[in-house]
């Protein structure tokens, strides 16, 4: 039996959180393990990539930066790149951490729906107060990293496919569902959903939002927030 329960669906970098969590820890990662990578060069080749075959190729290619590192070590730095995060403030976008506050005042569902990993993921929803992810997987070979991860990636129609798979086992309604989004990429979720809102100016988003009377919320300001220890069970 379906549960009448709403719920909210949140992409995480540029929609709730107000950076890339992917390249932002990309970047401490080639600073403490592989200074022979120039990050910005790097970081251009995979935008090129992205430009070329798709956001979904780039983000295969980018989680070859890690093959060969130690889960142990993997773990440490996650450690440190979190505890900076959660000792001085995470940036949030503000209008989506608000409406993050909300959903969970009602004590409906959310979910975290992003191309970004579980190792990178879950401290940060841990401080929130968010306890359901569908993100990805990392593939491990007698404890290291090998650069591959775990399924196809979880961009465009796959975040689609893996939320219908989320909604069917958890006997979910997808018309009580709320998707929230700042790329185009992510308008094959969001129309599985009975709402969609939109952070930012995406073309795209911004035309479907027109179409099927979905909200707008701004990609700016964003605020820092820093008291987790409330939120933390």
């Amino acid at each position: 039996m379906m549960k009448s329960e709403k719920f909210a669906v949140f992409d995480v970098d540029d929609t709730l959180l107000g950076f890339k969590s992917l390249f932002d820890f990309a970047r401490f990662y080639c600073r403490q393990v592989r200074p022979d990578i120039e990050f910005e060069l790097w970081h251009g080749e995979l935008q090129a990539l992205a430009q070329k075959k798709g956001r979904s190729a780039a983000n295969q290619a980018f989680y070859r930066l890690f093959e060969g590192c130690s889960v142990e070590v993997m773990n440490d730095l996650i450690r440190r790149w979190s505890d900076a995060y959660i000792s001085q403030g995470l940036p949030v976008v503000s209008s989506s951490y608000q409406a993050l506050l909300e959903h969970q005042s009602r004590a409906e569902r959310v979910l975290f729906l992003s191309g970004s990993a579980r190792i990178f993921l879950q401290p940060i929803a841990d401080a929130l107060g968010v306890t359901d992810l569908i993100c990805t997987d990392l593939q491990v070979d007698q404890g290291r990293l090998t650069g591959a991860t775990l399924g196809p990636a979880v961009i465009g129609e796959g975040k689609c496919t893996q939320l219908q798979r989320f909604i069917q086992d958890n006997e979910l309604m997808a018309m009580l569902g709320t998707g929230y989004g700042d790329h185009a990429s992510d308008a094959f979720f969001m129309q599985a959903l009975g709402k969609g809102v939109v952070v930012g100016n995406d073309p795209l988003l911004m035309s479907l939002a027109e179409q099927c009377h979905w909200q707008i919320f701004p990609a700016l300001p964003h605020t820092l927030i820093s008291e987790f220890s409330r939120r933390v069970s």
